[in-house]
């Protein structure tokens, strides 16, 4: 008897562990971004570091999404953009774990991780560039 509840006890703290850091789980640590701009192919960079270039998706990790973004091209001023953060809606699912309150330290684990943050899909960056 004593080994079926201790079967079933270990079960529940394992589905418990299991159900949280839903963010990190279900949404991963990076996230898909399409940076557009009026410039086809101009440089993207994160802080110092090139991503990419424009109307391209582009993968950013979530701890990252906060960081400066850098726009260039030959011709154009350079324009910088903070991408709007907002809660990644996965992150949520973490939160009638937390009222039970049997995982009120395991669901830090998206926010420890910065996987609790997301961003638009696309951003549109216009640049100014000189007329020929």
């Amino acid at each position: 008897m004593k080994t079926k509840k201790t079967i079933l006890a270990a079960s529940l703290m394992a589905s418990i562990f299991l159900l949280n850091s839903c963010a990190t789980i279900f949404s991963g640590s990076s996230q898909t971004v399409r940076i557009n701009s009026n410039v086809p192919a101009a440089t993207v960079m994160l802080n110092t570091k090139q991503i990419g270039y424009t109307n391209q998706d582009l993968r950013i990790k979530r701890a990252d999404l906060d960081k400066l973004i850098r726009v260039s091209s030959e011709g154009c001023k350079t324009k910088e953009y903070e991408l709007p953060i907002k809660t990644n809606p996965t992150f949520w699912l973490n939160l009638p774990i937390i009222i039970v309150g049997a995982g009120l330290l395991t669901s830090f684990i998206d926010v420890a991780f910065e996987n609790h943050k997301a961003t638009e899909k696309q951003i549109m960056i216009q640049l100014e560039c000189d007329k020929k």
